[in-house]
């Protein structure tokens, strides 16, 4: 998120709190990126519990420190905070003799009421970098004339009345939207300058509000957030969140959240692979689709998802992140059996009744208990034949993929040798790893009922990843009979 710089406010245990007697004041910080410090320059906020003796009390200090749900603050310019989920290592000591105090929190809400500290959520809006050319409407017109080879006219036309919200979902108990800002600049009667900026937001409105903050945000914000991600093609984290309790109380909420800092690049713009426009007449559907995930879906979605930040991992790291989402997306949904239980219990007992070496059967039928189940390798197969078409644009010789991947997802997961006539050099792992990403996302995109030659069709035309598809391409390539002989 944004760093923000804080008024210095008083602090308190109270939530009650007259911010007077009990209070201490304090400056709080956010960078956007690590967790909320609140530094008390003189005194002491969070204190070690006192135990009472004949002589007065005494305090125990332990090495985890404090932890306390909420601690609430008044602010110089008239803001109630609310920071939430605070440590501190204990109070210290400063010259001349003073205690002071550092705290840290992992959340905060800012409001000019006093809120919850799990308010019941009527409405939620979100910043997302990238929504605005996700979803591709321009507002407004900008008209050039050209005469004689010279600008002659230049108009400028805005009609909010046209101005619609874009409704993504919606359900019996909730509706998601997008909604339209506007930024002018150049005073109200312009003269030297002006410009004109419009934006986006992601907004969330309940029908009949039941849910807490934190559940809503668990429950739909987060994953809705994870969807866009998935649909652009990148992961930025969320800018700002702005909510509307019950009662009618606007508040701004901040945390550290995941993602790259700043906005996206022109690049990245230009190749957003399944756009609002591209999607519009299924979007509900999908949006259903992925908050009802299973198991297997969430966990290879929230991979694919994270790998889009462009972490700075070791290759191996990136590849195993790589084949376990697409691992778990090929259990999504599948028949993991290969055999009832009792058509296995049948082949055990017919070991069991046989003439084998009674040490041969006892390892046979421990062998065997487990054999129920496909293998992972067998999974893959099934998941790269329902991509179809779409498996071999990425990699055309699928066999050959399946082969060096059961290699070295094998090698790496249980960090076993991989013979030399089997392993992958670092630049070829690397083009692997990508392809399998690129198979993992057209598996999710499967789940949310796109077909094959849809997903083609989204990354031919916006060249979504086009240099992992062509090395995956150059690497998988089939063998012609010219090479083999």
């Amino acid at each position: 998120m944004n760093e923000k710089i804080f008024a210095p406010a008083l602090w308190s245990l109270n939530p009650n709190s007259n911010f007077e007697d009990d209070a201490v004041s304090g400056q709080l910080s956010f960078d956007g990126k690590s967790y909320l410090e609140l530094d008390i320059p003189t005194g002491v906020l969070l204190d070690w519990p006192k135990i009472p003796t004949k002589d007065g009390y005494m305090q125990c200090h332990t090495v985890e420190g404090l932890h306390t749900d909420c601690v609430y603050g008044f602010s110089q310019t008239g803001e109630y905070y609310i920071l939430r989920d605070v440590s501190s290592p204990g109070p210290s000591f400063a010259a001349p003799g003073f205690q002071k105090q550092s705290l840290s929190g992992a959340s905060i809400f800012i409001s000019r009421q006093r809120v919850e500290a799990d308010p019941t959520a009527e409405s939620i809006s979100i910043k997302i970098p990238g929504l605005r050319e996700w979803i591709g409407t321009v507002p407004f017109t900008v008209t050039s004339k050209l005469g004689g080879n010279r600008l002659t006219e230049l108009t400028f036309n805005f009609d909010i009345d046209e101005v619609e919200n874009v409704v993504l979902y919606e359900n019996d108990e909730l509706e998601i939207y997008v909604s339209f800002s506007f930024l002018r600049d150049g005073g109200r009667t312009p003269s030297y300058e002006f410009s004109f900026k419009s934006d986006c937001k992601l907004n969330f409105r309940y029908k009949q509000p039941s849910l807490g903050f934190d559940r809503a945000m668990e429950l739909h914000v987060f994953p809705v957030v994870d969807f866009l991600a998935f649909c652009m093609g990148f992961r930025y984290t969320i800018s700002s969140i702005e909510f509307k309790t019950i009662e009618g109380v606007c508040a701004e909420y901040l945390a550290p959240l995941v993602g790259l800092a700043g906005v996206p690049t022109n690049a990245q713009l230009d190749r957003i692979p399944l756009s609002y426009k591209r999607i519009e007449n299924k979007i509900n559907e999908m949006i259903s689709r992925w908050i009802g995930f299973d198991e297997y879906a969430r966990n290879s979605s929230a991979l694919v998802t994270s790998l889009m930040n462009d972490w700075k991992m070791p290759l191996d790291m990136l590849f195993l992140a790589s084949a376990q989402a697409f691992e778990a997306e090929s259990r999504s949904g599948a028949n993991e059996r290969e055999i009832s239980d009792e058509e296995l219990q049948e082949k055990l007992s017919a070991i069991k009744s046989s003439n084998m070496n009674s040490k041969l059967r006892k390892w046979v039928i421990y062998k065997l208990r487990d054999a129920k189940w496909k293998s992972a390798n067998s999974l893959a197969g099934d998941l790269v034949g329902r991509l179809g078409d779409y498996a071999t644009f990425v990699v055309p010789d699928v066999s050959k993929y399946l082969k060096d991947h059961r290699a070295h997802r094998d090698a790496y997961t249980h960090r076993r040798t991989i013979k030399d006539d089997q392993r992958l050099s670092n630049a070829d792992l690397f083009t692997h790893t990508e392809a399998t990403q690129m198979l993992a996302y057209g598996s999710i995109g499967l789940y949310l009922g796109m077909e094959p030659e849809d997903l083609i069709n989204a990354v031919k035309e916006s060249r979504y990843r086009w240099n992992s598809i062509y090395r995956a391409n150059l690497l998988y390539t089939i063998a012609s009979n010219d090479d083999v002989l």
